[in-house]
């Protein structure tokens, strides 16, 4: 059972480090931001009536937008100087949010984990090394 939480721990830091390397900011379809981030996204994604998210990473510039749909199904656009997402730049500065706080209690949390397995485990051989002196 340890095994099998360990490599979970491992699985969580390798996540946590992706999250956060990915330097990407979320935003979701709301009803106050729907009409803004559709009339954007026209001529771009085929279904706009079906984006539920939206993420960019590296920067406005250049760059990527991610558009995700229902079922985690994602389409990426890359980002250009000139091209007009100033709606979803707006959207993005005021409601966006990253996941890199999370990532980095997650992975925190696992790094911590597996510390204190090692520790458990330099304890509980020291003190077999111990019993087996005596008993001998």
């Amino acid at each position: 059972m340890k095994k099998v939480l360990i490599i979970i721990a491992v699985l969580c830091i390798i996540w946590s480090f992706k999250i956060i390397t990915q330097e990407q900011k979320y935003l979701d379809v709301t009803d106050d931001n729907k009409e803004i981030i559709y009339k954007d996204l026209e001529g771009k994604v085929n279904n706009v009536n079906l984006v539920n998210k939206i993420a960019v990473g590296h920067g406005w510039h250049t760059g990527n937008l991610y558009v995700y749909y229902p079922f985690g199904f994602y389409k990426k656009i890359p980002i250009y100087e000139g091209d007009n997402i100033n709606g979803i730049n707006g959207c993005m500065k005021q409601k966006g949010y990253t996941l890199e706080k999370n990532a980095k209690i997650v992975g925190g949390s696992a790094i911590i984990y597996i510390i204190i397995e090692i520790i458990t485990y330099k304890i509980g051989n020291s003190y077999r090394h111990q019993e087996d002196k005596i008993h001998s």
